[in-house]
């Protein structure tokens, strides 16, 4: 990810998202992914972004209730950006 987050701030898009992409997995890397979909929005790939979005907040309804404790700013991060889309 911070591969990533260095190639998007020299202005290498194209590599920053193959990397961020890499670190896409189902139920994991929450965080990560919430970077990966403000890069999205960033870099008006809004589509994807929302898609992206969406995906986390359905994994995030399955969560077991000690992830969803740990998780719950990161959640609350990603239902805010997704709100600031609609």
């Amino acid at each position: 990810m911070y591969y990533g987050l260095a190639y998007a701030k020299t202005g290498d898009a194209v590599k920053a998202e193959m990397l961020f992409k890499r670190i896409n997995k189902r139920y994991s890397n929450y965080e990560e992914r919430l970077v990966l979909a403000q890069f999205l929005i960033d870099n008006d790939k809004k589509k994807d972004a929302v898609s992206l979005l969406e995906e986390l907040m359905e994994e995030g309804a399955y969560l077991t209730k000690p992830n969803q404790r740990k998780y719950k700013t990161t959640f609350n991060a990603i239902a805010k950006l997704q709100k600031g889309l609609r």
